[in-house]
Order: C-alpha cells, then sequence, then structure tokens
C-alpha cells in the first residue's frame, strides 16, 4: 500500500449528511499520478516510489529521457510504500486507493502574505490610541533596553516576511471519494490556493465508519403502493371497499350510548303533565 499522493486544491464547498449535519469540505482532485521511478535499496540506498502528477505543455532533452517509460508530469514527489514490489514503471493511479472516513496528512504552500507588521502577522493590539500617541498605533513597542539587555533577544516578534511557508495540517478526514471525477472531499480546510499542488499522506490516527452523505449517494426507489382496481364508468377518485361503506353507514346512524340521564326543560314537562289542583273544603 502507498503511503503518499499528490493533488491539486479546486475550492470548498459544504455538503450535508443523512443525520442533518453541514459539513464543510475541501474538494481535491487527486491523481490520476503515475509512477515514474522506483527507488530500490540496491540502487539508492533507501525504498520510495516517485510519482508524477499535472501536464506539461513543453519538454526538453532531460524529461524526455526521465520520463521515457511513464508520461510527461508536472510535478514529481517521492512517497513512502509497504511494498515496492507492487508497482511498476508507467502503472496509473487513481483516487480509490482512499475510503471514507480514512485520516489523512496534508501538506501544501501557505498563501504568500509579504512584508506584514507585527498586528498582521502576531496578533499584536498595538499603542494606545491617545496622550499623543500619533504614530504609535500599530508599533510593536519595546524591543529590549538600551542598557540591559543592551541588544534584540533572538526570536523576538518583529515585522517581516509572512506566509509563503511550507504547512502540514494533520488529521483531516475524508469524507467522500468520487471515483468519476478523481475528486476527495476532505473536512475542513487545507493550506494553499486554487490550483496549488497538495500532497496527501496516510495518518496514523484510526479510521472510523463514514455517515453516508445527502444527495451523493444513490438511494433505493420507494416502493409503490398497490392501486385499487376501478371500474368502468366509476368515478377515478380512491374508492373505499363496500363492507367499509356499510360499516361507515351503520356508525353514524347509531347514536353513542352513555350512562347519564337525558335532561329535559322544565318548561315542557309542566306544558306535558299539569299537576291538578287542590280543592278546598266548602
Amino acid at each position: 500500500m502507498i503511503q503518499g499522493f499528490l493533488g491539486r486544491k479546486v475550492g470548498m464547498s459544504q455538503v450535508f449528511r443523512e443525520d442533518g449535519i453541514v459539513v464543510p469540505v475541501t474538494v481535491v482532485e487527486a491523481g490520476p499520478c503515475v509512477v515514474t521511478q522506483i527507488k530500490t535499496q540496491e540502487t539508492d540506498g533507501y525504498e520510495a516510489v516517485q510519482l508524477g502528477f499535472g501536464e506539461v505543455k513543453k519538454r526538453n532533452k532531460p524529461m524526455a529521457g526521465h520520463f521515457s517509460k511513464s508520461r510527461l508530469s508536472r510535478y514529481v514527489k517521492e512517497v513512502k510504500a509497504d511494498d515496492i514490489g507492487e508497482f511498476q514503471v508507467g502503472q496509473s493511479l487513481t483516487v480509490d486507493i482512499f475510503q471514507p472516513g480514512e485520516f489523512v496528512d496534508v501538506t501544501g504552500r501557505s498563501k504568500g502574505r509579504g512584508f506584514s507588521g507585527v498586528m498582521k502577522r502576531h496578533g499584536f493590539a498595538g499603542g494606545p490610541r491617545t496622550h499623543g500617541q500619533s504614530d504609535r498605533a500599530r508599533a510593536p513597542g519595546s524591543i529590549g533596553g538600551g542598557t540591559t539587555p543592551g541588544r534584540v533577544y533572538k526570536g523576538m516578534k518583529m515585522p517581516g516576511h509572512m506566509g509563503n511557508r511550507r504547512i502540514t495540517v494533520k488529521g483531516i478526514e475524508v469524507i467522500h471519494v468520487d471515483l468519476e471525477r478523481n475528486l476527495l472531499l476532505l473536512k475542513g480546510a487545507v493550506p494553499g490556493s486554487v490550483n496549488w499542488l497538495l500532497e496527501i499522506h496516510r495518518s496514523v490516527k484510526p479510521s472510523k465508519e463514514p455517515i453516508p452523505l445527502v444527495g451523493l449517494v444513490r438511494e433505493a426507489p420507494p416502493a409503490e403502493e398497490p392501486e385499487v382496481p376501478v371500474a368502468d364508468g366509476e368515478d377515478t377518485a380512491v374508492q373505499q371497499p363496500e363492507n367499509q361503506e356499510a360499516e361507515n353507514q351503520e356508525t353514524v346512524a347509531q347514536e353513542p350510548e352513555s350512562g347519564e340521564p337525558e335532561v329535559q326543560d322544565p318548561g315542557d314537562q309542566e306544558q306535558a303533565d299539569p299537576e291538578p289542583e287542590e280543592q278546598k273544603p266548602e
């Protein structure tokens, strides 16, 4: 198994998992890479596999000789492999060597920021904005005493060149692998700008079970409900069985039984059953 790969940064996007969580991802075009040379212990003193990536518009004689048995490549990097006997010069490797849920380390060159001050480069707060401090708003302040120590200590945070250096981000999860377009969806951000070269190495962090994504995985079609046959001349609306219609009619006809007695209006009761008047004795 090869331990490294080459690719270029395409850009950033976001995907949704089945549990409803949105994941920011970096789209990386990984490969296809070609094996341009194999380093052996007998000839070179170490074992490694040299990979080529990218296209070349023009070639010279040294390039034509080195890539005579493989393909012209713009970038060439050496990576480790568990067994170099599994590879041959001219062999093409695709992104299928990675699996979702795997963790990788991505190495790239950060964006260059030019000559930057201490506030942008190191996050300094600057000087006070009052009491006549008109020219010390973004200054670093004192960098050492004149008598003691009488010099500037090594490693003092000062203005200087920012960015454009090699950076490695470790433990990035592989969210999705697109075999048709040779794309890797890596969780979070990676160093570099668009179309810049990236080195992808396998991480020592163990892989985990990936959560499927919504829209990127083909789902099985839903089961179709059986249709109720409709006779000729009848309405195309949903038909209920005859037994069900009869039960519904019986339920409507019967009134609900209740244990409470019915309450009648007192006026109606007097009109219905008038009481006889008592006769006085003469």
